[in-house]
């Protein structure tokens, strides 16, 4: 339920049911979502903004974070004017083998931004700096009237065969497939799928050495775009923007 709106979800054979909200004008008008189980269970999401949603991915440049950039303290405070953008920081605690339909760690629930939200821990805790720069000039930029949405998603020093799935890596002629991050920390989000405008990206550092069997820049010519293309479809959103 929406704002007393009711909406009627039944799970899949594998325990997964969605819902597709009706489409609503982007605003900082909070909205309650209520959900009731079959079984008597209740759950609540309040606080909750319409607006724009990204994805940030990629390595350590990507992962650094607020406390260490350089003015941190200035532009952390700066944070305080920002609730309208939402953070939320994927955990590092996992990676599979095969694709898994729900995140196995959160590092940091969706958070409200603000000077203790953005900066917490050293350089590599959270939250992302690039991440949050990019959304607050996005911000700035609407005009501060579209709410934004930042999913930091990252894992410093991986490789973008990593965050690839086997078969986008297969059409680059990779024999070699690791797709651990891509199965635990991207693929759950492309089960409902997730409704995001876009990603911004940070990465290519780890691709750069030559190892054996490995092209080098002709290789990332293909893999990087093919993960693009990837996850556009993943996501069902072929225009989704890509940054990088």
């Amino acid at each position: 339920m929406m704002d007393r709106k009711v909406m009627l979800s039944t799970t899949d054979a594998d325990g997964v049911w969605r819902q597709s909200l009706p489409a609503t004008e982007a605003s900082s008008t909070p909205h309650l979502l209520t959900f009731n189980a079959s079984t008597g269970e209740t759950a609540f999401m309040e606080n909750v903004l319409f607006g724009d949603v990204y994805l940030c991915g990629g390595q350590s440049n990507m992962q650094f974070s607020m406390p260490a950039i350089t003015n941190a303290s200035d532009e952390i405070a700066l944070a305080d004017k920002y609730p309208l953008i939402r953070i939320f920081t994927v955990g590092q605690g996992t990676s599979s083998p095969t694709p898994i339909p729900d995140l196995q760690t959160v590092e940091q629930p969706w958070s409200v931004a603000s000077a203790q939200t953005v900066a917490v821990g050293g350089g590599f805790g959270y939250f992302s700096a690039v991440c949050w720069i990019f959304g607050r000039e996005l911000f700035d930029a609407l005009g501060a009237s579209v709410p934004i949405g930042l999913i930091s998603n990252n894992w410093g020093g991986t490789p973008v065969e990593s965050w690839t799935t086997p078969a986008a890596l297969a059409a680059c002629n990779v024999t070699v497939v690791d797709s651990a991050l891509y199965n635990a920390m991207i693929h759950p989000y492309t089960v409902g799928p997730m409704a995001l405008l876009g990603f911004t990206w940070y990465q290519g550092e780890a691709n750069v050495d030559e190892r054996p069997g490995d092209e080098g820049a002709a290789r990332y010519a293909c893999t990087f775009p093919g993960m693009i293309s990837q996850w556009r479809r993943a996501f069902d959103a072929p225009a989704a923007l890509f940054g990088f």
